[in-house]
């Protein structure tokens, strides 16, 4: 935060008034979000929202960031789910006359059916003798069995499109069925006969194309020159086994440029098919029962690898397997880590920066785009290796949010080496103050989440910095025993006008100071810097009035020639010449290698 100019304008009286009004009021109030669930394919699930305002609410539910055009109700509800549905994110946005509140996010987790035997299916039958494999109590032609495999309820007839199908394809025909998931002690098998004769029929293989979690759906190629032979369902009573993993794909360890191999080894009823899925989403054509990555980059770090075993017996999914990319060569390799492309991503499009854009306030309440760049937050700093907690606290507008983010250390771990900076603005974009230095925040997540660190690694996300250094003076109250090495602020780091000066400022830990000053020597690729003394206000002065050792770096030239878009409209990334990337990655470039040699970089 800055010091600014405070301009008067007179306006007309009545529009005073309605601004006083919707301002006093304010925009809806949501006492009850949307919550994280889980079911099991083929359920409903069901998101609510309790939320009270001016007059009559809307709703508008969006699955990853996108409206539904759902229904404008209270609830939103999605039938049937299938594993695609899983790790979909909801959110509601809830508007009335005086504004709209966007409601915090929650996930939806969707779970293959499990597996129901035959005998509970068949025990509705009166007549035992009708469980035989060629039993048809409805005289419908469809045996118990195959109505069981199909998914067919054991007292509906048989229709049409419940059947196998041969169906005309690019260049030939497929004989395709969907098979139930629960259909488990049966044997299936495709069989083709040329001419329909007895003993002429001989079964060939099929592949499983498509699992919804309770359908799956499988297809058998015909050629073309073979189109007039015959094809059918043959199903049998079977003791099948469900798999079970008896060697589980394990996590590894490689360095940039090498692939990572993963393995699994299952017992039960085979043939098995498998799956493997990187993060949830399943790998093309990774159907074998081992997997070989492409060669792997620093942005692979930390994904998560599992691999689902299906059998005639039912489906098995592996625990995670996770992979550390090692870029190895000690703090100068972990430094060059650091992406210029990455840190232009994140703060241009991930932070609510354009023209327009306000991660402040908005109607007297957090905006829906400060509450949208908290959840992202959260789940990047999650991503990237580090055990994320929040703290919650009264500020303006109501209740704010801290994100902290640790990484344990392995010798030290009570001992914590912290780098922070506000992600709120003054009710503007906020591209430089401060969206640059969460930008940061964020890249040194990326880059020194998967490395081990002697010290504890802490990065924190502070809220209301800009209505009085709220947030962080509520992180020292809470941690007034804490044993703090060092704490960096990172604030307004991304206006340059050609100079690359960095200035460098405390109250009275000069000598830190110049550890960050030698630090961005080393690593920020001609960054100069310019050390002060002035106790410039924002979060380092809240640690500093705790008694712990703090300092702030921030661009020279907001010190040299002023800011002319501090705390305004045009602090955005669309102000032309205003936000230079380059030199805010090089002085994120100095940061990650500031914090590795305090926290002291594990080799």
């Amino acid at each position: 935060m800055k010091p600014f100019r405070l301009h008067f304008v007179v306006a007309l009286r009545a529009v005073g008034l309605l601004a006083g009004w919707c301002a006093a009021i304010g925009a809806p109030t949501i006492s009850q979000p949307p919550q994280s669930i889980t079911v099991t394919a083929g359920a409903g699930a069901v998101f609510s929202v309790e939320a009270s305002g001016a007059g009559p609410l809307h709703f508008d539910w969006r699955r990853d960031g996108a409206s539904l055009g759902a229904p404008d109700l209270a609830t939103c509800t999605l039938f049937p789910a299938s594993l695609a549905d899983s790790g979909s994110i909801f959110s509601v946005v809830v508007s009335d006359i005086t504004g709209d509140t966007t409601s915090a996010a929650a996930s939806l987790t969707v779970n293959p059916v499990e597996a129901v035997p035959y005998a509970t299916w068949a025990e509705v039958i009166a007549d035992s003798a009708q469980r035989a494999p060629d039993a048809e109590p409805l005289r419908d032609g469809v045996p118990n069995l195959l109505k069981y495999v199909l998914g067919v309820e054991p007292n509906r007839r048989a229709l049409p499109e419940d059947l196998p199908q041969l169906v005309p394809s690019a260049g030939g025909a497929v004989f395709r069925f969907q098979r139930d998931r629960r259909a488990t002690g049966i044997a299936v098998a495709v069989q083709r006969s040329p001419t329909l004769a007895a003993g002429s029929w001989n079964d060939v293989a099929a592949a499983k194309v498509t699992d919804e979690g309770v359908r799956e759906t499988w297809a058998t190629p015909a050629e073309p020159a073979d189109l007039r032979a015959f094809y059918r369902l043959a199903v049998a009573t079977a003791n099948n086994v469900a798999p079970t993993i008896t060697t589980a794909p394990g996590g590894t360890t490689v360095a940039v440029g090498q692939a990572a191999t993963f393995a699994v080894v299952a017992t039960g009823t085979g043939p098995f098919t498998y799956q493997w899925r990187r993060n949830g989403a399943p790998i093309p054509g990774a159907t074998s029962a081992s997997y070989t990555t492409p060669v792997l980059a620093p942005g692979d770090n930390g994904a998560r690898f599992t691999v689902l075993v299906t059998g005639p017996g039912g489906t098995v999914a592996s625990g995670d397997a996770v992979v550390v990319v090692d870029a190895g060569g000690g703090v100068g390799a972990l430094v060059d880590q650091v992406s210029l492309a990455r840190y232009t991503v994140n703060l241009r499009d991930r932070l609510f920066t354009h023209l327009g854009d306000n991660r402040g306030l908005r109607n007297g309440v957090p905006s829906p785009q400060l509450l949208a760049a908290r959840a992202m937050l959260i789940q990047h700093f999650s991503d990237c290796g580090f055990a994320v907690t929040t703290q919650s606290f009264p500020g303006n507008g109501g209740a704010r949010m801290n994100i902290i983010a640790t990484r344990a250390g392995t010798v030290r771990p009570g001992e914590l080496v912290i780098v922070g900076g506000h992600y709120d603005s003054v009710g503007n974009p906020g591209a430089n103050d401060n969206g640059s230095g969460t930008a940061a925040l964020m890249e040194v997540a990326q880059v020194m989440g998967a490395r081990s660190f002697e010290a504890t690694l802490r990065v924190i996300a502070f809220d209301d910095e800009e209505g009085g250094l709220v947030g962080s003076r509520a992180y020292v109250e809470a941690h007034p025993d804490d044993t703090v090495r060092c704490m960096l602020n990172v604030d307004t780091i991304a206006q340059d006008g050609g100079d690359q000066k960095l200035s460098i400022d405390s109250r009275d830990h000069r000598a830190l100071e110049l550890l960050v000053a030698a630090a961005m020597g080393r690593y920020g690729q001609g960054i100069l810097t310019v050390v002060r003394q002035t106790g410039d206000m924002s979060d380092h002065l809240s640690f500093e009035g705790a008694g712990f050792n703090a300092c702030e770096i921030y661009n020279n030239d907001w010190w040299v020639y002023g800011d002319p878009h501090n705390h305004g409209s045009g602090d955005s990334v669309d102000s032309p010449g205003y936000i230079n990337y380059g030199f805010a990655t090089k002085v994120t470039r100095g940061v990650v290698g500031f914090l590795a040699e305090q926290a002291v970089l594990v080799e």
